[in-house]
């Protein structure tokens, strides 16, 4: 019985080695055959039942065996997707991509052979497009997950875009070329993934975002000729809003990571969007609002008192 089939492009062809056990005068006598299968029409690749008859001189003998058959047309039997329509790579550090892998063939193992990169621009990574050679097999109607290639975004030129990107636009993208085959012999293939790529941005940079946003804040306070102006006065107004704004962007990290809404004095916000972040420790800055009253609000959704200014809310996502 036939396991694997030999695909010739040219001819587009698969071929299968036989072998036929012959007993002659009690000895076994090995003879090979070359079968060769041209498909005709579209069909997914499956393993199918075949008769056959051998003769020699007068002699028949009827059989039958189980036979993969594949196909030449450029249907793809393995999906490939990414788990969200958006990836988001962060800056700073090797990532990898989760890629899930189905097979489409019900009946036929199908064999993951090699991986490249192509990136849409090239200054937004440190490395050049990688391309890894593979071994692996997704199960019959199975799946499974690819996750062997690492990112490696290059900040200097990702940061910038960070300050303009909204959340749910893509920064930039990368085409995966998946090439695979089915196990038993299939015609070789390649599926493209484009990939939507978000960068977000490290802790150093979120918090060089507070940082700098409290900084102008503060700094707005000493417009206001009623309040409180000396420097030990105003060090600590940039003190209160330093932490006050570190707190609420932790707050906001945790609050999303678990789909829920960020809302902070009345805005829903992204905290790991760079520009939001700046207005948020700006608005912290220049309402000089209590902490503690923050925090409560953003957490339970409800003001303490009559106070309404820089009021902040948070309430869950679906």
């Amino acid at each position: 019985m036939p396991g694997v089939a030999t695909y010739n492009d040219d001819l587009r062809v698969f071929k299968y080695d036989l072998l036929v056990n012959r007993v002659l005068s009690g000895r076994p006598e090995w003879t090979h055959f070359e079968l060769t299968a041209a498909p005709s029409g579209p069909f997914l690749d499956q393993v199918h039942d075949l008769t056959f008859t051998i003769t020699e001189g007068k002699n028949a003998e009827r059989g039958q065996m189980r036979l993969p058959l594949h196909s030449v047309s450029n249907e793809q039997y393995l999906d490939a997707a990414t788990a969200s329509a958006i990836v988001d790579v962060r800056l700073g550090s090797d990532q990898s991509i989760p890629i899930q892998l189905k097979n489409k063939l019900q009946d036929m193992k199908v064999l993951v052979q090699s991986v490249r990169l192509d990136y849409r621009q090239r200054d937004f990574w440190k490395a050049s497009p990688a391309q890894l050679t593979l071994n692996l097999t997704v199960p019959e109607g199975g799946a499974v997950t690819l996750d062997d290639l690492k990112l490696h975004a290059n900040p200097a030129k990702a940061v910038p875009i960070t300050f303009f990107q909204l959340k749910n636009n893509e920064a930039t993208g990368i085409t995966m070329n998946i090439a695979y085959a089915a196990q038993s012999g299939g015609k070789p293939k390649e599926v493209p993934v484009e990939i939507k790529v978000r960068f977000i941005p490290s802790l150093l940079y979120l918090f060089l975002a507070i940082l700098g946003g409290a900084l102008l804040g503060s700094a707005g306070r000493l417009i206001d000729q009623t309040r409180e102006t000396s420097p030990g006065a105003w060090g600590m107004t940039f003190l209160t809003a330093l932490v006050g704004a570190t707190i609420l962007e932790l707050i906001g990290i945790v609050l999303v990571s678990l789909n829920s809404e960020f809302k902070v004095f009345g805005i829903v916000l992204d905290p790991f969007q760079l520009p939001q972040v700046i207005v948020m420790a700006i608005l912290v800055g220049v309402l000089g609002v209590n902490i503690s009253d923050m925090v409560r609000q953003v957490v339970t959704g409800k003001s303490k008192g009559p106070r309404k200014r820089g009021a902040a809310a948070a309430r869950s996502g679906d």
